[in-house]
């Protein structure tokens, strides 16, 4: 009898740490440079609202990590809210990231890109949360023309884990409550054929 509790208890225990907030990706930078704060809004459409809550630091390179997000509105037909959100801030450099834009010689720039690998809504609103520690990182090369305001993504690499969700997820459907889990590696952006102005 007291091995079948043993063995209950240990089920609750392996179960219970993908219900709750885990701790957002670490990054590649000396772990004594602080993290910045910040947040980016964004209607995707006039019953979508998307906020993402992200931290950022330079350390030669740039390093971007998504810690939560908010979505209010039933987002209709727009399959990942999160991912497109996060591609339009990255794209459009909303953290105001270097470019080398305006310099007089060409430059090439890394940004690092980091996301949890897995979401999930939490109760009581339209807040979602990471629920694995598992992340999805993208690496891109950023490169200037010489003496111009334009610059263009000229190489993308991202790395997923093998399984985004824990073993026991279920799949975020429409009007999936809380603890469900949605894998969110989707791509965040692609090489820019075109240079920004």
């Amino acid at each position: 009898m007291s091995i079948w509790i043993l063995i209950h208890v240990l089920a609750i225990v392996v179960m219970v740490p993908s219900l709750h907030c885990q701790a957002p990706c670490s990054g590649s930078c000396d772990p004594q440079i602080p993290w910045t704060p910040a947040s980016y809004q964004i209607n995707l459409s006039v019953d979508c609202v998307v906020t993402i809550q992200y931290e950022w630091r330079a350390c030669g390179h740039h390093e971007l990590r998504v810690v939560t997000a908010t979505i209010v509105g039933p987002c209709s037909g727009l399959v990942d809210p999160i991912s497109l959100s996060l591609g339009i801030m990255v794209q459009t450099n909303q953290m105001m990231f270097p470019t080398g834009a305006g310099q007089p010689e060409e430059q090439v720039h890394t940004w690092v890109i980091s996301r949890p690998a897995c979401w999930h809504k939490l109760p009581g609103g339209g807040l979602y949360a990471p629920c694995s520690v598992k992340c999805c990182e993208t690496t891109m090369l950023v490169r200037n023309k010489a003496n111009c305001n334009d610059y263009r993504i000229v190489q993308v690499s991202t790395t997923r884990p093998k399984r985004a969700c824990p073993l026991s997820e279920h799949y975020v459907e429409e009007g999936g409550g809380a603890g469900d889990c949605a894998p969110s590696c989707n791509e965040v952006i692609e090489v820019t054929q075109q240079p920004n102005n």
